[in-house]
């Protein structure tokens, strides 16, 4: 049917509609969804698609900010992500807790529509998280993975004794730093009193200030530079505004306003960089 290659209608509809959607024995899980309907929520829904969330990417990017209680409401299974790092400058998934937490609060006053830190993080970052990637994992059940952390409850960030989990969730690490005491994944611990085992921090350290002679990080910072007017810059430019239609639409070339699919795969826009 040549009307299923039409992505005209909704990227949701679109995977649904050529298979991607219940096409293997684990779920699909599609990341970001910051921009569905009610509809393609309930679609998703139906078909038990886990939506990845990444509130630290879609907030650096100006991406927008997913619906997740709204998503819950249809019961979609959300799960947490933070991201690359070519789009997000940290990769800490308690800071990716933290805002999943407080993000809702934008989309509606009433407090009972906001997910709790608890669901946030057994919910929403264990269970779903580990559903995403088909592992049987996410909780301490007997025949589960031994996938689990240990938390100081003496450490300052967690101190008083309120409610550790939200204090965990919610509160702040910049001095007291990570209540992280152990770790292990698959029975394998892999953390022990804070520090990761198999390695020195001090080496870690070592290795990433060597990782870059003086004239390449010279480089690289030329690269970032939004004073680069260069013509790599100038074309990852348009090739950014076309993709995030950041511009009005008279002032797009003509190919950036028609769907296709063009010898290079893309399909909302063409390539325009070129090395």
């Amino acid at each position: 049917n040549n009307n299923n290659k039409d992505p005209a209608r909704g990227a949701v509809t679109h995977l649904k509609d050529n298979g991607f959607l219940d096409c293997c024995s684990r779920p699909t899980s599609l990341a970001h969804c910051v921009w569905v309907s009610d509809k393609e929520m309930q679609l998703l829904a139906e078909t038990n698609t886990v939506v990845v969330h990444n509130p630290l990417s879609n907030l650096r990017l100006g991406s927008g900010i997913a619906p997740i209680s709204k998503m819950l409401q249809f019961g979609l299974p959300v799960a947490l992500g933070c991201d690359g790092s070519c789009s997000s400058d940290g990769q800490d998934m308690l800071e990716v807790l933290k805002l999943a937490t407080f993000l809702p609060t934008l989309h509606s006053p009433d407090y009972r529509d906001w997910p709790s830190p608890r669901q946030i993080a057994l919910q929403l970052a264990a269970r779903n998280g580990y559903k995403a990637l088909g592992i049987n994992a996410g909780a301490i059940l007997p025949g589960m993975e031994a996938d689990f952390a240990l938390w100081d409850l003496t450490s300052l960030a967690l101190l008083p004794h309120t409610d550790p989990l939200s204090l965990l969730i919610q509160g702040s690490r910049c001095i007291s730093g990570t209540p992280l005491d152990s770790l292990y994944v698959r029975g394998i611990q892999v953390v022990d009193k804070g520090q990761p085992l198999g390695f020195t921090l001090a080496e870690l350290r070592s290795s990433l200030l060597h990782a870059y002679a003086s004239e390449q990080y010279r480089d690289s910072l030329r690269v970032t530079d939004p004073s680069n007017t260069g013509p790599f810059a100038a074309a990852c430019e348009n090739e950014y505004r076309a993709a995030m239609n950041l511009d009005k639409e008279e002032d797009y070339e003509e190919e950036t306003k028609v769907i296709f699919y063009p010898p290079s795969g893309r399909v909302l826009y063409d390539a325009k960089i070129t090395l």
